[in-house]
Formats: structure tokens, C-alpha cells, sequence
């Protein structure tokens, strides 16, 4: 039984790793990269109220809604999460099974909507933010 156990992990490692290591997780992965390296310079343009940075925020987060409505819908969860419950198949009995399965689901759902509302919130509220016209003007005045 250790063998087939030994066995059955490796077929499960071999399956997360090609979810992993497929194209589109890695061009999610990239441009989640060039996002945050993008927040990160916007950031310290705006600490000093520069207004390319500014427009750089807007750009950002508006960008952001997209990428990241796509990189919740196609997320490799769901394949990553069906490959170990393949896992536990035949270690745990049925009535477990359908436990892990269901709670497996609703953790997915419940994370998915989560991700989502604060993603339109935060970016929402950032474009609602730095395009006011008082906000605007603090930037225009450090030109």
C-alpha cells in the first residue's frame, strides 16, 4: 500500500506541476509582476505628488479590473483542487470524500467573490480618488 500511495503522490505532484507550469499561469503570473512593479513606482510618484504618477495610479488600477476579473474566473484553483481530491479518492471513505469535495467548493466560491469584490472596491475607489478635482490639483500644483 506504501508503493501505490507512493505512487498515486506522484502522479498528483506531476498533474499540479503542469497546472503550474502551464502558459497561462505564467503570463498571469508576469503580468500580476508588471502590476504590482507598476503600483510600486506609481507609489512613490505620488508620495511625491508627481503627476505622471498620478496618471500612472489610474492607468494601474483601471488595468487592474480586467486582469484581475480574468485571473479569478480562469484561476488554476479549481483544476489544483480536483487533482487532490483525485488524491484522497480511495483513502477516505465516501461520506469524507464528498465533505472535502463540498467544502473544498464553497472555500473556492466564498475566496473567488471575495477576490472580486475587494479587487472592483480598492481599484474602484482608487480611480474614484485620483481623479477628483481636488486631488488633481494638489498634483497639478507640484508640476
Amino acid at each position: 500500500q506504501a508503493a501505490q500511495l507512493r505512487e498515486r503522490l506522484q502522479e498528483i505532484t506531476q498533474e499540479l506541476r503542469a497546472v503550474m507550469e502551464s502558459p497561462a499561469v505564467r503570463i498571469s503570473t508576469f503580468l500580476a509582476a508588471l502590476m504590482g512593479i507598476a503600483a510600486f513606482i506609481a507609489g512613490l510618484g505620488v508620495l511625491l505628488l508627481q503627476g505622471w504618477a498620478r496618471t500612472l495610479a489610474i492607468f494601474q488600477a483601471g488595468l487592474s479590473i480586467p486582469l484581475g476579473l480574468f485571473a479569478a474566473m480562469y484561476s488554476p484553483q479549481q483544476r489544483l483542487s480536483q487533482a487532490m481530491l483525485r488524491f484522497y479518492e480511495g483513502l477516505v471513505d465516501p461520506a469524507t470524500q464528498q465533505q472535502l469535495q463540498q467544502t473544498m467548493a464553497l472555500g473556492q466560491t466564498i475566496g473567488q467573490w471575495v477576490g472580486i469584490v475587494t479587487l472592483l472596491a480598492w481599484n474602484g475607489f482608487l480611480i474614484w480618488f485620483f481623479t477628483r478635482a481636488s486631488v488633481k490639483a494638489q498634483f497639478q500644483q507640484h508640476v
